[in-house]
């Protein structure tokens, strides 16, 4: 733990002082983690961390007009690099030191497409980054936990074909890089910063975040200051002693998404307390509806430690296997996206109040993501709504609020950002027309 301690420290530009509320700590079964040296309250700032490495996400659905130094979107349509790199860049950030160095690393490796932005380069361009780290900074990188998936091969492969010249398989360089990316994957964070007009997605690596490890309701909740620094504070009472927990998943997931998330992306099954409960707390967020002679009763796992477990409900007593409820979550799943992608507000709002309970329960996590999907896009868009559309939309934010509730989520950002919109929906209602 001495050298994680020290690296950390280095990464962070300072030293271990009596006012550190955290420690790195060995654990039984993960390894590492933090923990608290002392009692922390609701809400306190735990730490403060810059990224060791960061860059575009570059998503299939996301834009590729944006700078690569400063993230912000391009004026004009075309920013590629004139030098011939085939990174986009800014007038302001074309001549920068850090766009140089990386120009000049990629043109060394022959970019088959000079003067076009190839989506996979820009990808890799944050683990490319892990090239220029100092010496320092490359042992952090190698200490950290890094998981190996086939499909992590395939993210680099992906774009090293878009140069002629790049590292061999077998060189040091490209089993370095490798590295990163495996780090990268198994540690980093989505950071999304906001432009004027644009909501660009990046991703993180915060190496002292990183060793933080995953509860489905954790002890902690995190945020974004200018710079992408990532603050992290107490979202409930953590006793001295006790581990300081992120999640890798969304807190209004169902067990069966959480748990299929965490295998194929973490490589672990989880088995905190909210997964061992089939209820999840009281919160019902994974429950199905009934279909044995129009029960309309709610079904749950049978045994919430177990993947493919099967379900039983709660009314009648009938007995789903697994591979009733994957069609199922599968069909109610398809429904409910077609909503969120293709419906305005106002469909959104009809379907909730007319169709949503008739096909799975009030607090599942489809009704419960669609509500919060209907709250952001009320705030978003120019629509003209209804006082009983606002109405409405204050309830969603109770209803969410008391799933969050039932889980022990405590004082996290979505309940802040909640109890937001009420306020200003309430002031809708109070507004003459």
């Amino acid at each position: 733990m001495e050298t994680i301690s020290a690296l950390i420290d280095f990464h962070l530009n300072e030293k271990s002082s009596p006012t550190r509320i955290w420690r790195v700590s060995a654990t039984s079964i993960s390894g590492r983690g933090l923990f608290a040296v002392r009692d922390i309250q609701p809400g306190e700032i735990i730490f403060r961390e810059k990224p060791l490495l960061i860059g575009p996400t570059a998503g299939k659905d996301s834009s590729l007009n944006i700078c690569s130094v400063c993230y912000r979107p391009c004026e004009n349509n075309e920013c590629v690099c004139p030098r011939g790199c085939s990174l986009p860049v800014c007038e302001l950030c074309l001549d920068s030191k850090q766009h140089l160095l990386e120009c000049n690393l990629y043109k060394s490796w022959q970019p088959a497409h000079p003067q076009k932005v190839m989506r996979a380069n820009l990808r890799a361009l944050v683990w490319i980054r892990g090239l220029l780290l100092n010496e320092t900074q490359k042992h952090l990188v190698n200490v950290l936990q890094a998981n190996v998936d086939p499909a992590y091969q395939r993210e680099m492969l992906a774009a090293a074909s878009n140069f002629h010249n790049f590292p061999s398989a077998a060189s040091a360089t490209y089993e370095f890089l490798f590295k990163v990316v495996c780090v990268l994957n198994t540690n980093a964070f989505e950071a999304l910063q906001q432009n004027e007009n644009a909501e660009i997605s990046l991703r993180g690596l915060y190496p002292l975040s990183g060793i933080m490890n995953h509860e489905c309701t954790p002890n902690t909740c995190h945020y974004f200051e200018p710079g992408n620094v990532m603050v992290v504070k107490s979202a409930k009472f953590i006793p001295q002693g006790t581990e300081i927990t992120t999640t890798y998943t969304k807190i209004l997931w169902s067990n069966l998404s959480r748990r299929v998330f965490l295998n194929m992306t973490k490589q672990f099954v989880c088995s905190c307390s909210r997964c061992l409960d089939p209820t999840e707390n009281g919160s019902y967020i994974s429950a199905l509806l009934c279909r044995k002679n129009d029960c309309l009763g709610w079904i749950i796992p049978q045994d919430g430690n177990v993947l493919l477990s099967d379900w039983r409900c709660i009314k009648c007593g009938t007995i789903y296997d697994s591979k009733h409820i994957s069609r199922a979550q599968d069909f109610t799943l398809r429904i409910f996206n077609g909503k969120t992608s293709s419906g305005s507000v106002k469909d959104i709002l009809d379907f909730i109040r007319e169709k949503a309970a008739r096909i799975c329960p009030p607090t599942s996590q489809f009704i419960i993501e669609l509500k919060l999907h209907a709250i952001w896009k009320m705030t978003k868009t120019n629509e003209k709504f209804s006082d009983l559309d606002i109405k409405d939309a204050i309830q969603y934010c109770k209803d969410i609020l008391f799933v969050l509730d039932k889980l022990h989520a405590g004082e996290c950002i979505l309940k802040s950002l909640l109890e937001d919109e009420i306020r200003k929906f309430s002031g809708l209602l109070l507004t003459p027309k």
